[in-house]
């Protein structure tokens, strides 16, 4: 969660100091907003505390100040490092499903609206901003959401055949 969470900080500040379209990465804004939330409530349930959430928030809020001042190039080496946190984000997923042999508690509906939003995304980064980097990176965020909503059709009823 920490992985995909500063990806999409860091996608969101870069497209916005490049002065791409909103159409590009508007998305990000509410993703970022959302795990920010996710994150906090993971600090605060597992031990009823209240300090975590405080500190993830205050994390977040540096977090967020060093990338507003970070310069262009700064973003840009980020941007890059952002493939491989696509990577380390999505293939934990992808290998437990293997492994499992079914996707257990993964939400199909999210599943399958998470890929068709990186299939757009891919489409708008494409038709509008010409950045390999960025392109990349939707590109692979994409591939790996297909293998995962694959996964989903393949193994649909696995867990109830093991039931039986």
């Amino acid at each position: 969660m920490l992985l995909e969470t500063a990806s999409y900080a860091n996608a969101l500040v870069y497209n916005v100091r490049k002065g791409y379209p909103y159409s590009t990465y508007g998305e990000t804004l509410f993703i970022s907003a959302q795990n920010a939330v996710l994150l906090c409530f993971l600090a605060h349930y597992p031990r009823n505390s209240t300090v975590l959430p405080l500190l993830v928030m205050v994390g977040l809020g540096a977090a967020g100040y060093a990338l507003q001042t970070a310069t262009m190039d700064q973003l840009a080496f980020l941007q890059q490092l952002g493939i491989p946190l696509i990577l380390f984000s999505r293939l934990p997923q992808i290998w437990a499903n293997w492994r499992n042999g079914h996707t257990g508690q993964l939400s199909a509906f999210a599943v399958f609206l998470f890929l068709a939003g990186s299939v757009a995304r891919v489409f708008t980064t494409f038709k509008e901003v010409k950045d390999p980097v960025l392109l990349a990176g939707t590109t692979l965020g994409a591939v790996l959401n297909a293998i995962i909503a694959l996964q989903m059709i393949m193994y649909w009823n696995a867990k109830k055949l093991k039931k039986a």
